[in-house]
């Protein structure tokens, strides 16, 4: 089984994004490593397509690593989440219960054979959490078409070369939360929580 460490940061109106994604990617880092809390580690972006450091995948650094984990974070208002996985590439998304989205998204982000299932009120928003946390896990992100991904439920049924485990994972009632690993076989999610 594959464990994945995932940390919540709850964030105060005001409070810089950048500094509490990285406050929750080492805090993600130190659990999944069972690291000491004073170990420096170093949380850097890289973009797959452009090169540049200012934006782009998470990854992190820290002296004497013997397995750097894959890296992910993911924020909505009042919330960053950051996922660990020392054995397999890892995304994670979040979004608000109830966000608005607007109903063309399920043209652009759907495949065809996922908008008759998607119906329910939040089943749109639920099926776009599950993509971004796949596609974040690739690596590539937006940058691969959403619609080129079918998914029943949690089960990835076409997209990115697998095997793909994704699962939802409920950490408050006012977020929609998933996680994908590339792996076959279940995954165990160990949620913590920083101040």
């Amino acid at each position: 089984m594959i464990t994945v460490h995932l940390v919540s940061h709850w964030t105060a109106p005001g409070h810089d994004a950048r500094v509490a994604a990285d406050d929750a990617a080492r805090a993600a880092v130190e659990a999944a490593c069972a690291l000491p809390a004073s170990t420096p580690i170093a949380i850097g972006r890289r973009c797959h397509s452009c090169g540049s450091r200012d934006h782009g995948a998470p990854f992190a650094a820290f002296e004497g690593e013997s397995a750097v984990p894959h890296l992910s974070i993911s924020r909505a208002p009042g919330v960053v989440i950051a996922a660990a996985c020392v054995r397999a590439p890892v995304g994670v998304d979040v979004e608000a219960a109830g966000t608005p989205l607007d109903p063309r998204l399920a043209d652009v982000a759907l495949a065809a054979a996922e908008r008759p299932r998607t119906t329910a009120p939040g089943d749109l928003l639920r099926a776009w959490v599950r993509k971004e946390a796949l596609l974040k896990a690739t690596g590539a992100g937006l940058a691969v078409d959403p619609a080129t991904v079918e998914l029943h439920g949690t089960r990835v049924a076409r997209g990115p070369a697998g095997p793909w485990e994704l699962q939802d994972v409920d950490l408050s009632p006012g977020l929609v939360v998933s996680v994908a690993v590339r792996a076959e076989g279940p995954i165990s999610v160990v949620s913590h929580t920083t101040p």
